[in-house]
């Protein structure tokens, strides 16, 4: 499957091990550290299998461990072609948020989930977090992983938390934790145009050109829509720098719409070794060359 390496770097991110080990360390567990070493090494046609081994050990093996497993699960998979072993490691790593008893490793595999695309859940794990949402109010990261996997019979409970909602006060630094933004893009991921107008119409209004470009262009990227997509292009052109972090150089606000541009799409540039200014003029090329956005969703 072909990634943008920017777009593989953050899934690699994505899937970083939380430390859910406590103060003392986990204890050696062979099997596991053994079952983690062939998941790092493999390479295709064996992680279904390897997934129902870990399955068959998750209730023995310790919550650091498990959150590892998981990772490697999720790494391995997000490589693979194989639509099959996609849908099981959607599978476990959907166990791990219900199962887990540690809420690091519950938000790890969540975040984790956020990675894969709808087709990556199957009919019966989409029905799981409808029903999830159903019964209590979710985790604003499960209310975005609604999105992620099109649940869409999840669509009424959060509709319920958008209606009502004022976003004047949204901190956009804290936008992921907020429960009716959440479901807002959520909603507008699973392609309510009204609703992406008002994510939009959020974003614009963002008075602090920080907050606007390093907080929220990552949630209109987030929905994943051509609309989005759009209009991110349309600040590629904005050349003023931000105020400098931490005594280095300001960055240009064009640079975050193009990083956001290629975290929801495949096939774009490679803007790694760009300077800010190079990237964001070859993310606007790119874009301006396409008859239609390649999204990763």
């Amino acid at each position: 499957m072909e990634k943008t390496p920017l777009v593989l770097a953050a899934l690699l991110t994505a899937v970083a091990v939380p430390d859910v080990r406590g103060g003392g360390g986990a204890m050696a567990d062979p099997e596991s550290e053994l079952l983690i070493e062939r998941l790092q090494n493999e390479s295709s046609g064996n992680l279904s299998a390897l997934i129902e081994e870990a399955e068959g050990n998750r209730a023995k093996v310790d919550e650091a461990l498990r959150a590892e497993i998981a990772g490697e699960i999720a790494k391995a998979a997000l490589g693979s072609d194989d639509q099959v072993e996609r849908e099981n490691a959607t599978r476990y790593l959907m166990d791990e948020v219900h199962s887990s008893d540690s809420t690091a490793a519950k938000e790890f595999a969540l975040r984790t989930l956020l990675g894969f695309r709808a087709a990556d859940f199957s009919d019966a794990e989409r029905q799981r977090i409808a029903d999830q949402i159903h019964m209590m109010p979710p985790s604003p990261l499960y209310s975005r992983l609604a999105g992620v996997a099109q649940a869409e019979r999840a669509v009424p409970i959060l509709q319920q938390f958008t209606d009502s909602a004022n976003f004047g006060s949204l901190d956009p630094a804290r936008a992921e934790n907020d429960l009716a933004w959440s479901s807002m893009v959520a909603l507008a991921r699973m392609g309510d145009a009204t609703i992406l107008d008002r994510v939009i119409k959020r974003v614009e209004a963002t008075e602090d050109p920080t907050d606007r470009a390093v907080f929220m262009f990552r949630e209109v990227a987030f929905t994943a829509r051509s609309e989005a997509l759009n209009w991110l292009v349309d600040q590629l052109g904005d050349m003023n720098k931000l105020p400098p972090l931490k005594g280095g150089p300001g960055t240009p606000v064009a640079w975050y719409a193009a990083r956001a541009i290629l975290s929801v799409t495949v096939g774009g540039p490679d803007i790694i070794a760009m300077s800010e200014e190079e990237g964001a003029a070859a993310v606007n090329a790119w874009a301006k060359s396409l008859t239609e956005w390649p999204i990763l969703r």
